[in-house]
């Protein structure tokens, strides 16, 4: 297709136009987020003479390879509403163009790519045929879930909580016994403590990036960083941390003190948020990733519902 070209994009605001107006549009995607030292951040546009028709951003890690930052989702490709308005044999044809253009710029210039696709985006034909062809490139396609509640469904919060399951209404009796009071701050010691507790729980692994993705939260997203805690008598014993874009609430992560466990601290947690993003009007509320068995469990026991997303991971073989 002629009239193609891939630009560079070195305008925040530029970027963060083109996103606003995509289908794609999420927090993740937008510059207040990813403007920080700890990955390398490159921004392409594939152009239409002067028009840019898709964004791509390109995030690189300490050894210089495609990877995403932690806690972040979609950062993909995102579509112009001029491609997402045509006829469907048109978006094909343009997609079957695109997709081949950016995947050969992204193999040339970084001898790979790590693509989290937008879960309004499942036709990833385009990039299986590409690697067919270019056989040369280990290939893997990552099937990954979140789950959302889309509360355009409902009408009131009342009506959301009728899906929760049995187990969770139990909880928040119980969290109601304890008088827990619920407040909108918390430090950052008292969280990254909460969350090396929920860390050693879980047997995983609290990374140098994923500490220093949630300091960056702090120091440099508090304008932006939706926090809730509940507190037992002037004590953190629980934190949840999110964002909103126009569309979405991001629930990015979520601590507890393991003392309380048993407490419906997890539970209040996210009721309160769940109640505050229907108040605020936000049509989804994504829990960001529901991929292992009990976060899956938990998620869903709200009436969360499943949703598919991709994450493609590239490099050349033997690198």
């Amino acid at each position: 297709m002629k009239n193609l070209t891939i630009k560079e994009c070195k305008n925040y605001q530029e970027w963060d136009e083109f996103i606003e107006k995509s289908p794609q549009h999420n927090f993740f995607l937008q510059s207040d987020f990813f403007k920080f030292n700890l990955y390398d951040h490159h921004l392409f546009f594939l152009m239409r003479n002067t028009t840019p028709v898709i964004g791509f951003p390109v995030f690189t890690n300490k050894k210089q390879e495609p990877s995403n930052i932690p806690f972040a989702y979609y950062q993909g490709i995102s579509f112009s509403p001029e491609i997402i308005n045509l006829k469907y044999y048109r978006e094909f044809s343009w997609m079957r163009y695109a997709y081949e253009i950016i995947l050969n710029f992204l193999i040339k210039n970084f001898n790979g790519l790590y693509l989290d696709l937008h879960p309004s985006i499942l036709d990833i034909r385009f990039i299986n045929w590409f690697f067919y062809k270019n056989n040369q490139f280990n290939y893997t396609t990552n099937v990954k879930y979140t789950a959302i509640i889309k509360n355009d469904n409902y009408n009131s919060i009342e009506e959301i909580r009728k899906t929760y399951r049995k187990d969770r209404i139990q909880d928040l009796k119980y969290a109601n016994k304890e008088n827990f009071d619920i407040t909108y701050d918390c430090d950052l010691i008292s969280f990254l403590n909460l969350m090396k507790e929920t860390y050693k729980k879980t047997n995983e692994t609290m990374t140098d990036d994923i500490l220093e993705t949630i300091k960056f939260f702090f120091t440099n997203l508090g304008d932006k960083l939706g926090i809730i805690s509940i507190k037992k008598k002037n004590k953190i014993v629980g934190s949840q941390l999110f964002f909103c874009d126009k569309y979405s609430c991001h629930a990015v992560a979520q601590t507890t003190d393991n003392n309380f466990l048993n407490k419906g601290v997890s539970s209040l947690l996210t009721d309160t948020l769940i109640n505050l993003i229907f108040k605020k009007n936000i049509k989804f509320l994504d829990f960001n990733g529901c991929n292992s068995v009990n976060r899956a469990d938990f998620k869903h026991s709200f009436g969360a519902t499943p949703y598919l997303f991709f994450r493609i991971i590239s490099e050349k073989k033997n690198a």
